[in-house]
C-alpha cells in the first residue's frame, strides 16, 4: 500500500541528506531517524534503458541505484538512473562529478520493506519525480517534475530494485524504460558530512 501525506511536508523525512547538494535531492516519507538499509549491496552501476526525451535531452542510463530507508511501519525507496557511471561510488567518497544529468523516483510504503507494485505520482501520494541536468560546477541547468506517471517494481529485495517506469512532465514529454537497481548503502543521515563537486 502506496503511504499517503497531506500535507507532504509533514511525514517528509530527507533520505537524501547525505546528497542534498547534489543532484540527487531526494526527500522521504517517516521521521528523520531512520536508517539506510544497506543489505548485500555494492557500488555496480546497474543498468538501465529508457525511450523519449525531456526537454530535449535522453534520459540518463550509465547508472542505476536504488537508496532504502526504513521507518517504524514504514519504507521509502529512491530510484536514480544517473549519466556518472561511479554514481554510487562518487556518493559514498562524498563526491560528485560536474556536468551530470539524473532521473529520479522516490515513494514510500506501509510496512517494513519495500515491495514489488506500482507506485504512482498524483496529489495525494508521497511519490515524486525529477530530472536534473547540471553544469560543471553542479548548478542547475534544468530541474523539472514529473507531473504524472508511475514507477513499477517487479522484484525488490535488500540488494536491488528491478523494475519500469512511464513518466510524462510538463510540456508533454513522455518518457518509458526499465531499470536493475543495486542499492547504494550511502548514509542517509544529517551528519554523515558535505559532498564535493569536482572533476
Amino acid at each position: 500500500m502506496v503511504v499517503h501525506c497531506s500535507p507532504m511536508v509533514t511525514c517528509a523525512a530527507r533520505i537524501g541528506v547525505a546528497i542534498a547538494v547534489v543532484p540527487y535531492m531526494l526527500a522521504g516519507c517517516g521521521s528523520s531517524g531512520g536508517s539506510a538499509d544497506a543489505g548485500g549491496v555494492g557500488t555496480g552501476p546497474g543498468s538501465a534503458s529508457a525511450t523519449g526525451t525531456i526537454g530535449g535531452r535522453s534520459v540518463p542510463d550509465a547508472s542505476a541505484l536504488a537508496i532504502l530507508q526504513s521507518q517504524p511501519g514504514n519504507a521509502c525507496a529512491a530510484i536514480l538512473l544517473s549519466s556518472d557511471g561511479s554514481a554510487c561510488g562518487d556518493l559514498l567518497a562524498r563526491h560528485v562529478p560536474g556536468g551530470t544529468s539524473n532521473l529520479s523516483y522516490l515513494f514510500c510504503e506501509v510496512g517494513n520493506a519495500v515491495t514489488p507494485g506500482t507506485y504512482p505520482l498524483g496529489p495525494h501520494s508521497q511519490a515524486q519525480s525529477g530530472f536534473v541536468v547540471q553544469d560543471s560546477q553542479c548548478h542547475d541547468v534544468v530541474n523539472v517534475s514529473a507531473s504524472s506517471g508511475s514507477v513499477t517494481l517487479t522484484s525488490a529485495d535488500a540488494s536491488s530494485l528491478v523494475g519500469t517506469f512511464d513518466l510524462t512532465f510538463p510540456g508533454g514529454d513522455h518518457v518509458t524504460g526499465s531499470f536493475t537497481a543495486p542499492v547504494c548503502p550511502v548514509s542517509t543521515t544529517a551528519d554523515a558530512g558535505s559532498t564535493v563537486c569536482g572533476p
